[in-house]
């Protein structure tokens, strides 16, 4: 598995020590210009965070074109998918973009899977898989890597003789599980992952019992506890209330408008359906000609049924004001059991304030 140093600098010495611990989300959401994504890369990467994540989309963020851009650009920083839809990939395919990134850049990258989810998929004609078919093509992947011939006929699919000619130098690409934290998936994450990623917006409280469901898991299966575990933060550090209007709630709209989604954190959260279910009504999305408003709007054109969304759901699950506000933020998820915080929503430059305040605050919790 990659490795996060914490005193290594790239070769012109104008990089900041790696903080293990604090990761970004490139160009989260829709994107007109994906080519941002190499200066967010350099920039996550002089400001010292660990990774640069990509939720992959299928427009203009291809998951290999970004990231393998990102990582030519860069000589240090880890660079990973969070998330790819398992449905969206033969396996070979996804086989042959970690192998690439792999042996290209080294030991730099990480695959992140998900099973997606059916309603956010719509219309797209690629298909949400279940727990059993996302463990059996891990395990299809997990063997290719390792240099075997692999068929299969399962819920996974039905594949003859798969195999991979050429394996990289650096080795198989660690796999990770991105997951919402229910029971049943921190399970499966537990058992066929080698890290695991939960979702944007699941609160303090919510992360430590997944952390508890993922870790009790790996200790019955005779397993290593210690797996890496990743939460999402949606960061809005010292933006005017606009930006943050529109980085926050606006984003939590593009989840809370899928009744999956919305049922999702109401049960992992315990928050209430009632303002989801307003959200859902909201006369914006009456005739939507895409599957989800977050596939017709952009957040900016979200800031009225964004109003909807509860503010102490954001102070529960964001990172919203000043850099104290929110190292104390980082601090609620470290304290519940997570190893790594990848912030979302905000760009590295965006949070440069904040990743400066929590380099200082790790400094003196070492005193």
């Amino acid at each position: 598995m990659s490795t996060h140093p914490q005193t290594e600098v790239n070769p012109m010495g104008s990089s900041a020590p790696v903080l293990d611990d604090l990761s970004v989300f490139l160009v989260a959401g829709r994107v007109k210009n994906p080519a941002v994504a190499l200066t967010e890369g350099e920039d996550a990467e002089r400001l010292g965070l660990c990774t640069a994540y990509l939720s992959e989309r299928y427009d203009l963020k291809e998951a290999g074109a970004v990231l393998g851009g990102v990582a030519a650009r860069t000589s240090r920083i880890t660079v990973g998918t969070g998330v790819i839809a398992t449905g969206s990939r033969h396996p070979l395919l996804t086989v042959a973009l970690a192998c690439t990134m792999q042996g290209m850049y080294g030991n730099r990258f990480i695959l992140g899977l998900g099973r997606s989810q059916a309603e956010y998929l719509r219309g797209q004609s690629i298909d949400a898989t279940s727990l059993k078919a996302f463990a059996d093509y891990v395990d299809i992947l997990r063997r290719l890597m390792h240099g075997e011939t692999v068929s299969y006929d399962g819920p996974a699919g039905r594949f003859d003789a798969l195999r991979v000619a050429d394996l990289p130098a650096a080795g198989p690409a660690p796999i990770w599980s991105v997951i919402r934290g229910g029971p049943l998936a921190s399970r499966v994450a537990a058992r066929v992952a080698d890290g695991v990623m939960l979702q944007p917006f699941i609160t303090p409280d919510a992360t430590r019992q997944a952390v508890t469901w993922i870790r009790e898991e790996r200790v019955r299966l005779g397993l290593d506890p210690a797996i890496r575990i990743c939460v999402p933060l949606v960061a809005a550090c010292e933006l005017d209330d606009v930006e943050t209007l529109a980085l926050t709630k606006s984003r939590m709209v593009t989840y809370i408008q899928m009744k999956s989604f919305a049922d999702s954190y109401a049960k992992i959260n315990g928050w209430s359906r009632t303002p989801m279910t307003a959200v859902q009504q909201h006369p914006q999305f009456n005739r939507l000609d895409r599957a989800t408003a977050d596939q017709v709007f952009h957040r900016s054109q979200l800031l009225e049924p964004a109003a909807l969304v509860p503010d102490e759901w954001m102070d529960e699950a964001a990172a919203i004001g000043s850099p104290e506000v929110c190292v104390r933020k980082i601090q609620e998820y470290k304290d519940a059991g997570a190893d790594e915080i990848a912030l979302y929503g905000s760009t590295p430059a965006q949070n440069e304030s904040l990743i400066a305040a929590w380099r200082a605050h790790r400094s003196a919790a070492l005193v």
